[in-house]
This record gives structure tokens, sequence and C-alpha cells, in this order.
């Protein structure tokens, strides 16, 4: 992969076709069956973001380790976007989709349920996986060279459709 040199815009830096074709293809993947339970959509969404992240880190290269707690809001700050209160880091502590994530992950629980059991009706944001799919569709804008668009700064926490203009 080649890095920016002095002067040379993000727009003219060409991520690697890995890169792209893994959050696109997580999005997709998710999109495309109706009968995924919540569990497996919020683990979907949550590999999108990891992926936006991978594209993000070669982009701006951070100068330490960023925690799966913190991912999100330092991607939101990179490219303007107002932080979800679910990914919301700020108070020093774990952030809620970190922990729903470590719990599914690593626990096999969801929602303090065993996988499969429970959806998100535990959680402070009932739209949580809707937010998330909102937040990796305009982290994806932003990646591919939209970061100045309007609708990347749009609110994830709505269903209201946003046009977008990347001229």
């Amino acid at each position: 992969m080649r890095h920016r040199q002095d002067g040379e815009s993000r727009r003219q830096l060409r991520l690697p076709t890995t890169y792209r074709r893994r959050a696109s293809s997580r999005l997709y993947n998710t999109d495309q069956n109706p009968q995924t339970l919540a569990f497996e959509r919020f683990i979907y969404f949550y590999l999108a973001l990891d992926a936006a992240f991978a594209l993000a880190k070669t982009v701006h290269q951070p100068r330490c380790h960023i925690s799966h707690a913190r991912r999100i809001q330092w991607m939101c700050e990179k490219y303007g976007i107002t932080t979800p209160a679910w990914a919301d880091s700020t108070a020093g502590t774990n952030t809620e989709v970190a922990t729903i994530r470590n719990n599914t992950l690593h626990e096999a629980l969801f929602m303090d349920e065993p996988l499969g059991f429970a959806g998100l009706a535990g959680s402070s944001s009932r739209y949580l996986t809707l937010e998330m799919q909102a937040l990796i569709c305009r982290l994806l804008v932003a990646l591919i060279g939209g970061e100045n668009a309007d609708y990347v700064r749009s609110r994830v926490n709505t269903r209201q459709r946003r046009g977008l203009n990347l001229s």
C-alpha cells in the first residue's frame, strides 16, 4: 500500500482492494438476509464498522493504539459526524456497543441472554442496528472521498432519507 505524500489529497490515495471489499461486503451480506437474528445483525454491522476503521486507519494513521471502545468515536471525530450515544466514550467508561460486542463474542451472551434468545430490547437505543447501518453508510461515503458531503454529517438516529451529492 502506498502512503500519502505531502500535498497529495486523500482522493488520490488508492486504498487496497481488499479493504474496500471487506467493508462493503459486510454491509451487503447483512442487508440481504431478512431472517438473521438480532445478534447476527449486530455482529455483521460491528464487523463492517471494524472494516471501516481499518480503512480510516490507513488514511489517517492514528498516533497510538485505539481500543474497540474508542474506535467509532475516533472515526466520527475524523469525519465530522456526531458520535451516537451508544458509541460515546467521553465518560472514560466502556461504550455500550463495545460492551455488547465483548459479551457477544467472548461470553456468547447477547443482551445478557444466550445467543438467539434476545433482541435489542435491553439496549438504550432500540434501533441500535439501524443506527449502526446508517453510520456505516456515512463512513463509507466519507472513506471514498465524500467527507465534505452533507449526507456524511446527517443524523444517524432517523429514518429520514438524505440526498447525496459528491460534486
